[in-house]
């Protein structure tokens, strides 16, 4: 095996035909700045005929971006998300029906309009019985909303049981809720906001 320059892992041999090569460009180097006088006017003369470089024009800054148009304000005829409470384990709510006529009433002024109504529960009992309770409870109101004359064609139930809770704490008497939530009118984000 060659031997090889101590800490660079290159063979000797490498090592010294590039120190060889270095030498070369390096007598080329000297012998070009030793040029004799004429080869020094004629590369003056080059130079001279080079035309000189523009000082590039500053550029301008950006032009600032305009503020964003904020949204125009909901119309005041959108209905705002209604919360039914419930408590541990029952189906009938806590809030009275007529929290419900509101909501059945824009309904009547707003035929383009649906509502949603989802049911919810704590984290207490097991997941598929949470489940199955916050739909029971989205369904009682469905049909206090249907008593009051709401076509049932345009009430959407779901139970999310113990999936979307409101409150931090799994056991939070705000999770136990059906929250009715009027969608579709014309000018109103969905959530009534």
């Amino acid at each position: 095996m060659p031997e090889r320059v101590r800490g660079e892992g290159v063979p000797l041999w490498l090592a010294m035909g590039l120190l060889g090569l270095g030498a070369v460009f390096m007598s080329q180097a000297v012998r070009g700045f030793a040029a004799p006088p004429q080869r020094v006017a004629a590369a003056a003369e080059v130079v001279a005929q080079v035309p000189p470089v523009a000082e590039p024009s500053p550029v301008p800054p950006p032009a600032p971006r305009p503020e964003p148009a904020a949204p125009p304000p909901p119309p005041a005829d959108c209905l705002a998300p209604v919360s039914i409470a419930f408590r541990v384990g029952a189906v009938a709510p806590l809030t009275p029906a007529a929290s419900l006529g509101p909501v059945a009433d824009y309904l009547a002024r707003h035929p383009e309009a649906r509502v949603a109504v989802e049911g919810h529960a704590d984290g207490r009992g097991s997941e598929g019985e949470n489940l199955v309770l916050s739909h029971r409870r989205a369904r009682r109101v469905a049909r206090l909303l249907e008593e009051r004359g709401v076509a049932t064609a345009r009430i959407e139930v779901r139970g999310f049981g113990e999936y979307a809770p409101r409150g931090a704490d799994a056991l939070d008497a705000s999770n136990r809720r059906v929250q009715v939530d009027v969608r579709g009118a014309a000018g109103c984000e969905e959530g009534g906001e």
